[in-house]
């Protein structure tokens, strides 16, 4: 889909494996920002390698259903997670309600946020409400 994570699929792993004190850092603020959000059907917008809904599984925050365009989708898939290769502009889901998690790097698009309803999550913003 020329995302730019194409060509470094395979690396970011490696690098979160080699920096863990990033990788657990970020695990536990996405934890801290989930907590509430236990029990309930997490979409997870841009998932990477699923590396973090990985991690998060371990902390009893289950995300199974994400999307994710570039290459790492395999890689996610490989760690159990249902993954959709599209943009989230493009996602179309028949669940009634989830709760979303996006990066920080890519919030959710204006347009999606008034075609789903969910509530978006990032690490440092709610952006909308149920």
């Amino acid at each position: 889909m020329g995302a730019a994570f194409d060509k470094h699929a395979e690396e970011y792993d490696s690098w979160f494996m080699k920096n863990q004190n990033a990788l657990f850092s970020k695990a536990l603020l996405i934890e801290e920002m989930l907590k509430e959000e236990k029990g309930k059907n997490i979409l997870s917008v841009s998932c990477g390698s699923g590396l973090f809904e990985y991690i998060l599984k371990d902390k009893g925050i289950g995300i199974k259903d994400c999307v994710e365009p570039s290459e790492m989708g395999p890689i996610a898939e490989k760690r159990g997670l249902k993954v959709k290769r599209c943009y989230a502009e493009d996602y179309q889901s028949n669940k009634p309600l989830m709760n979303c998690l996006t990066p920080i790097e890519s919030p959710l698009p204006n347009s999606m946020k008034n075609t789903l309803p969910i509530v978006t999550l990032t690490p440092l913003t709610i952006i909308g409400e149920e």
